[in-house]
């Protein structure tokens, strides 16, 4: 084959996986949220309603964070000897909103996982097993629920991610990519502030990937808004060769998180017009 034969075949393969990606990014959008209880606030609406946000205050860990807060503060105590002795986290890396940091306050979490369809038996199988993995790694230390309706918490989706712009001006291709949203709760005579995520990750990836994908964009959504630096911890924030599950300091991460004061999960101040008798 001539240089130049190379190049145009470069240049067809290299189009046509575009051309793939770009029409994976935009797939019809999915019904979640559709039947939700109360009306969707959009992100750029939170101004809005900031006047009637409570006071951020934090609320109680879950038993099963809390256990594993205090295995890990127990265990750092036990002496330099000891693994997780003097163990850092990345807290400083997670980003807090206007509303505070993005936590879960009502448990068990609901995580809807979206088949995937029209693909070969294997790779099906493959998304499937990789979803329920990566699920039970974070199950060890919050609450989750895997519902059957797409009406859930957050929505696991087998969805090529959209194109990003790098830091040297590209567009690059992502594995997995995690949004969120909020709305408003009615209950009772109230409106409580609680929050929604879409996981987007790229099927077809070589299990282990996969599931280190799966794994890195449901930290976000449980908790970690941020990525540590460490190629051992699960946020880290690019992909590795050989991934690693749920470590250590993301856990330790994940306790601090959750120990911190926030507007989710509590009542709204009600207006003025609804105040009245």
């Amino acid at each position: 084959m001539s240089r130049r034969q190379r190049w145009r075949w470069w240049a067809a393969a290299i189009i046509g996986t575009m051309v793939f990606s770009i029409a994976l990014a935009i797939s019809p959008p999915s019904v979640f949220g559709e039947n939700a209880a109360g009306p969707l606030v959009p992100v750029d609406s939170l101004s809005a309603i900031q006047p009637r946000l409570s006071n951020p205050r934090p609320h109680n860990l879950p038993a099963q964070l809390s256990r594993a807060c205090r295995s890990i503060a127990a265990s750092e105590s036990s002496g330099p000897g000891n693994a997780s002795a003097n163990l850092t986290t990345y807290f400083d890396a997670i980003r807090p909103l206007p509303v505070g940091y993005l936590l879960w306050t009502t448990f068990p979490i609901s995580v809807y996982v979206e088949p995937l369809i029209d693909a070969h038996d294997a790779l099906t199988a493959l998304w499937q097993d990789a979803a329920a993995s990566a699920l039970q790694d974070w199950g060890r230390y919050l609450p989750i629920e895997v519902v059957s309706h797409p009406d859930a918490a957050i929505q696991l989706r087998p969805v090529m991610p959209p194109l990003r712009y790098g830091a040297d001006g590209t567009l690059r291709a992502q594995a997995g990519d995690a949004s969120y949203s909020f709305y408003l709760d009615p209950s009772e005579d109230t409106q409580i502030l609680r929050h929604r995520f879409t996981v987007l990750v790229k099927p077809g990836q070589a299990s282990r990937q996969l599931e280190a994908s799966i794994r890195h964009e449901l930290g976000h959504a449980l908790g970690l808004w941020g990525h540590s630096r460490e190629p051992n911890d699960a946020l880290y924030y690019s992909q590795v060769r050989d991934p690693s599950p749920v470590s250590l300091r993301d856990v330790a991460t994940l306790c601090q998180v959750y120990r911190q004061p926030t507007a989710m999960g509590w009542p709204l101040t009600p207006t003025e017009a609804s105040a009245e008798p």
